[in-house]
């Protein structure tokens, strides 16, 4: 019986491989029971069958590939199982092999098969008098070598595409928003401070686009600062221009006034000096250097109603325009211009007897233009570049330049030029001022922001 054959002097346990027992397809482990009051007496046993293919799977297993074998075989030569029986007839190992695999100091060695290299390991399986062997053709540990440098390949190609995939929103947005960054730089190369960007991202292109974008509000910044400064200091220069005007018109009026004085009565005295008074009135404008049109036309009706006083009503003053009674003029404009049109022009004239024109509106351009124009003696290019720089004398003495005048309107309104001249030798001039059509109230609002 095979109990019999499991069992021989002492034994404990014994490791049957297949065909020692009663079934040849399983590994048997049998373990005896002893009396305990006679422990020389076996009184049973215990046996574990483990099915051999289920061992042949293991083996299997724990190849790299299927050019490989590992087998189980016993001291004495008996296989107690293999991965692969056709690669047991080729590369299981000979009494010789064992020797030399025995007397080795390293468990994997290399050695010749039938003219082909190979490796081998061996292990001893505790507590059984079995060994494990393993033997690995050179040619199949070359192959799963490539075998997984090509899997290595594959896997580092699928990731990076992977990777690309992942971060390919992210890689399209850097030309984005570089593109839109410099297409907002070329805005603000035209001038618009309104090309602000925005950007949820920290990296460096958003680190740029914040930079753009605190460069914008700083130029903006220093632009206003700029703005607020310029306009201080424009006000400053068109009140001292200021103050050189009045002064004239004020000597040139105690002047008539003085002559008043020999040949007036006090009656008319009186209502030179009530004029005077309305005139200074209208011209101090309740301290505002910006006036309207219509009152600007008011000044120049006083100022005529005192002249004519002083010429006995030897000239006319005709006053024409068309709707722009309400747009802006720096205040004591017009005024100057026909002071001029009186002293250089009508005055000249032997029975110094004429007329002055005042009209305007708006031209095809949209701007405002206000002629002055006299039926006097006229003028050569020579003598108006004199009365431009007011080195052009009037025969009692008076008048001055027109460029302090020009200079102040430029420079309020920011433009280069706005008085243009046109005169003939025994003709007459004619004065054109032209300047940018602003209602009074946007003038008050824009001033209100500032």
């Amino acid at each position: 019986m095979w109990y019999k054959k499991s069992f021989k002097g002492w034994g404990w346990i014994t490791y049957a491989p297949p065909g020692t027992m009663d079934n040849p397809n399983f590994i048997s482990i049998a373990c005896p029971i002893r009396d305990f009051n006679n422990y020389r007496s076996i009184i049973g046993m215990v046996k574990f069958d483990i099915p051999l293919k289920d061992i042949e799977q293991i083996l299997i297993h724990s190849n790299i590939n299927s050019d490989c074998l590992t087998y189980l075989a016993t001291s004495n030569g008996m296989i107690v199982g293999a991965s692969s029986y056709n690669l047991l007839s080729i590369y299981a190992l000979t009494d010789k092999d064992k020797n030399e695999l025995a007397s080795a100091e390293e468990k994997f060695i290399t050695m010749q098969k039938k003219g082909e290299k190979i490796w081998i390991y061996a292990s001893k399986v505790e507590p059984t008098d079995w060994s494990l062997i393993t033997v690995l053709p050179e040619k199949a540990l070359i192959n799963r070598i490539h075998t997984l440098q090509w899997q290595y390949i594959i896997i580092t190609v699928l990731l990076f595409f992977v990777v690309i995939l992942i971060n390919l929103p992210y890689i399209n947005s850097i030309p984005r928003r570089l593109n839109e960054l410099i297409k907002n730089m070329k805005r603000v190369q035209t001038g618009d401070l309104s090309a602000k960007l925005h950007t949820a991202s920290g990296d460096e292109i958003g680190q740029l686009i914040d930079n753009f974008n605190f460069m914008l509000e700083s130029i903006k910044d220093l632009m206003e600062q700029q703005y607020i400064l310029g306009q201080e200091k424009k006000t400053a220069e068109l009140k001292a221009l200021q103050s050189q005007i009045n002064p004239h018109f004020l000597y040139n009026t105690l002047e008539m006034i003085g002559w008043l004085a020999y040949d007036g009565t006090p009656e008319e005295i009186h209502s030179v000096v009530r004029s005077l008074a309305e005139f200074f009135r209208l011209s101090l404008n309740k301290g505002n250097d910006i006036t309207t049109i219509e009152y600007e036309l008011q000044l120049v009706k006083s100022y005529m109603h005192i002249q004519d006083f002083r010429f006995k009503n030897r000239i006319t003053l005709q006053i024409d325009i068309n709707d722009i009674h309400n747009y802006i003029i720096p205040k004591i404009t017009l005024q100057p211009l026909v002071e001029n049109a009186i002293i250089h022009g009508i005055l000249e004239k032997p029975n110094k007897q004429g007329v002055v024109k005042v009209y305007g509106g708006l031209n095809s351009d949209g701007m405002v233009e206000l002629s002055v124009e006299d039926d006097g003696v006229g003028m050569d290019a020579e003598q108006l570049d004199k009365i431009k720089k007011g080195k052009l004398p009037s025969s009692d003495g008076s008048g001055y330049g027109l460029d302090n005048i020009e200079k102040r309107i430029c420079l309020f309104f920011g433009i280069e030029r706005s008085l243009y001249f046109q005169s003939q030798p025994d003709k007459g001039t004619r004065i054109t001022l032209v300047i940018p059509a602003i209602p009074y109230n946007q003038y008050k609002n824009m001033e209100n922001q500032i």
